[in-house]
């Protein structure tokens, strides 16, 4: 469960960041979530492929740097205030 929260987290953030730095979100039934921007990732499958190999450290951090995103704080990623709706926004604590 912890392993399928990690995905869920590293993959949420790491495409929010991907489509705010002008990735292309592609969505298409029985394929996975990608972001292409110059490069194709799959975020959502990103940790799993380092896991088995299929993706190199080396190569993920080739990625990073082609991407720009080298050193960026995936926990400090968070939607524009625009993005949310309105009805769905945290109000203050009464006091």
């Amino acid at each position: 469960m912890a392993e399928s929260l990690a995905n869920y987290l590293i993959g949420a953030a790491l495409t929010l960041l991907l489509i705010q730095r002008g990735g292309t979100l592609s969505t298409a039934p029985g394929q996975d979530i990608s972001v292409t921007l110059g490069i194709q990732i799959e975020p959502f499958s990103l940790l799993q492929s380092l896991q088995s190999g299929k993706v190199t450290a080396e190569t993920w951090t080739a990625q990073c740097a082609e991407l720009g995103i080298t050193g960026r704080d995936l926990g400090k990623v968070i939607l524009p205030p625009s993005a949310i709706d309105p009805d769905q926004r945290r109000q203050p604590a009464a006091d």
